[in-house]
């Protein structure tokens, strides 16, 4: 994007690879824990805002969840052929508002 004006791109994807473990936050301290959502890449096309340069988040146009679980980093093609977004609604959730804070966060 550095020779695009972002003003006229009309989609931005956004990803997030989690792995390892998650950091959950309680009431009584914050700890590490598994959680469903390690070993995932999630990807969020969405419509942009080039007068304002952000996302608009409530108009995706697409989105993507590749299972990296087994994955030793040797062939990166061999876990990015399969979307399984639709067949894991609570990762794409979880994955979805930890994107979305990261993003929000820069």
């Amino acid at each position: 994007c550095l020779f695009v004006d972002r003003a006229e791109i009309p989609f931005m994807g956004y990803s997030i690879r989690v792995e390892g473990m998650l950091l959950e936050q309680h009431l009584v301290g914050t700890w590490l824990m598994p959680r469903p959502s390690v070993g995932w890449r999630y990807t969020e096309w969405v419509e942009w805002n080039g007068a304002e340069l952000r996302p608009e988040w409530t108009k995706q146009v697409g989105r993507e969840l590749y299972d990296h679980h087994g994955d030793d980093e040797l062939d990166f093609d061999a876990f990015e052929n399969v979307n399984v977004a639709d067949d894991n609604p609570d990762v794409v959730e979880e994955l979805a508002a930890l994107l979305h804070q990261a993003v929000a966060t820069q």
